[in-house]
């Protein structure tokens, strides 16, 4: 049954009937209309929602409260008020004095780190050369028979005065610059001490004992004379210096006639 059929069997006035009858088409229009809004807003409602979640997804991981810690951090940082207020270059000018402070002060630190190796490196080879020579020049006045420690300690002081080492070796240089040599290459401990600190601190060598009948053995002893230039013999010298000192003299003499 229709509305009208409906209206017409419990209204007989046809002017209320027609009233009444427009009366609910214009109800039932507006409900449609609200209807329609009512799904509409739930449909853009829906949309907003499901775009609110596709948002949300991008966070998956993330703790809230550390973003909003970081957030709070970086509106407080003095940078970022400078960014905000359009001062980047400033800010850049900044970052790059920082790195420019933080690279000086590590090269700096690195200088002075490579500055104490190379004086502990300085120093230990210092004093490998000590070692090298006062041994050296020990074993060289053991052969002159030179002993007690006061006079071994300053044979070691005019050693260490007299000699560097160069290339793993005692070197002797004049005042010139010029290497010393001996019989065979570069002057040796042991003729430095023959040659040099004999003539000047004799008092460090031992007294040669005396010979008396024994000068003609030792004389007869000598196949060529060791002072001169063609038989030089730097260690011969020194041998008869200290046990025969007269034969040392008189062959001196030869030597120089």
């Amino acid at each position: 049954m229709t509305l009208e059929e409906l209206l017409a069997q419990s209204v007989t006035d046809e002017a209320q009937r027609s009233q009444l009858l427009n009366a609910i088409k214009q109800d039932r229009a507006g409900l449609e209309t609200n209807k329609q809004q009512i799904l509409d807003e739930l449909k853009e409602e829906r949309k907003a929602r499901q775009q609110q979640a596709d948002k949300l997804k991008e966070f998956d991981g993330i703790d809230p409260a550390q973003v909003r810690a970081i957030m709070s951090r970086f509106e407080n940082d003095e940078e970022a008020k400078l960014i905000a207020e359009g001062k980047t270059q400033e800010v850049i000018e900044r970052k790059i004095e920082k790195v420019n402070a933080q690279h000086k002060a590590a090269m700096e630190s690195s200088s002075k780190r490579v500055a104490e190796l190379e004086a502990a490196l300085a120093e230990r080879d210092a004093k490998l050369s000590e070692i090298m020579i006062d041994n050296a020049a020990i074993q060289a006045a053991s052969e002159f028979g030179i002993e007690g420690e006061g006079k071994l300690k300053i044979i070691t002081m005019l050693a260490r005065q007299a000699f560097k080492v160069e290339d793993g070796q005692p070197i002797m240089r004049d005042a010139d610059g010029q290497i010393i040599t001996g019989e065979k290459g570069p002057i040796t401990q042991k003729e430095w001490i023959d040659r040099i600190v004999r003539q000047e601190h004799g008092y460090l060598l031992p007294t040669a004992k005396g010979v008396g009948s024994q000068g003609g053995k030792q004389g007869a002893q000598i196949a060529s004379n060791p002072f001169k230039k063609d038989s030089l013999n730097l260690t011969e010298q020194a041998r008869i210096q200290r046990e025969n000192p007269q034969l040392a003299a008189r062959l001196k003499a030869e030597a120089a006639a």
